[in-house]
């Protein structure tokens, strides 16, 4: 058999599909984990801020219900006024 029988050749080319296929499959790869890595970080930067909005959520609705008391204290006050003035 010689290097430049037609069995020898497919083989050569054959090896060299699946060289240059493994070459494309690693590019896409490595691009695909790029971009996951890009959005893992952009998702903990969401979570993040998340956090910071449930933080500041919990300190208005502390402070709605410091007005809803301070109400309900100037409605009862008011009344009271109201029933001695009368």
């Amino acid at each position: 058999m010689t290097l430049c029988s037609r069995g020898y050749l497919s083989r050569i080319d054959l090896v060299k599909a699946f060289q240059d296929q493994i070459v494309v499959v690693r590019r896409d790869l490595e691009g695909i984990s790029v971009a996951a890595t890009t959005e893992v970080e952009k998702n903990k930067l969401t979570a993040n801020n998340l956090q910071v909005v449930q933080d500041d959520l919990v300190l208005v609705i502390g402070g709605n219900r410091e007005i809803s008391t301070g109400a309900e204290q100037i409605a009862a006050a008011a009344r009271q006024a109201g029933a001695t003035a009368g």
